[in-house]
Parts: structure tokens; sequence; C-alpha cells
């Protein structure tokens, strides 16, 4: 089987005589990269450093047991913390079939929105 992969190799046309000896042309050069100098000086605003207005953060909760079946879910601590906007549970949304599931904004609150 290897006799037959190196004919094969050596076989097809513009192939290099052998893999292992053909080097890119881009390797062992420089790259210019256009926001290279200012990553490396500190002076590059990463998108995680803007503070944007009229954004809404979500946090999704699991189940601390495996497999688990969940009966009921207490919302009374989060609707009642700072700053929370809405609850959103799976009872809350629609029963999608394989080929239909209607949009959120028909099923979800105007006020999730």
């Amino acid at each position: 089987m290897q006799k037959t992969v190196e004919t094969v190799v050596k076989g097809a046309p513009g192939a290099p005589s052998d893999p292992s000896e053909h080097t890119p042309n881009h390797v062992g050069k420089p790259i210019h990269r256009v926001d290279g100098q200012l990553k490396v000086t500190g002076k590059a605003t990463f998108s995680a450093e803007f503070q944007l207005e009229y954004v809404a953060y979500g946090a999704l909760v699991y189940s601390s047991i495996a497999r688990g079946r969940i009966d009921s879910i207490d919302q009374s601590a989060a609707a009642s913390a700072p700053g929370v906007l809405g609850i959103v549970t799976t009872k809350m949304r629609p029963r999608c079939t394989l080929h239909s599931c209607p949009a959120p904004e028909v099923w979800l609150p105007a006020t999730y929105r």
C-alpha cells in the first residue's frame, strides 16, 4: 500500500517530488497586520471595552441535578432582583413541530422584546 501511495504522489502533475520538502511562500516571512501596532502598544480598543446603551443581558439557569426533572420554578427572587427586566421560561414558549415554530414576536410578551 505504501508503494502505491508514493507512486500516485510522484505521478501527480505539478506535485513536488517530496511533499515534506515543499514550503509555502509565506513561511518565515513577516505578515503585516492592520491592528498589530495598536495591539502591541496597548492602544487597541476591544469590543468588550465598549459601553452600549439599552443593552439587556440574559442568563441561563440550569438544574443542578443531572437528568433531573423540574416540576416548578419559583421566580419571586429573580423578579425582585434589581435590574431584572423579565423572566422567560419554557412554559412561555410555544410547542414547535419539525417544520413550524412561530417567531418570538408572536409568543413573547411585548415587554420582553
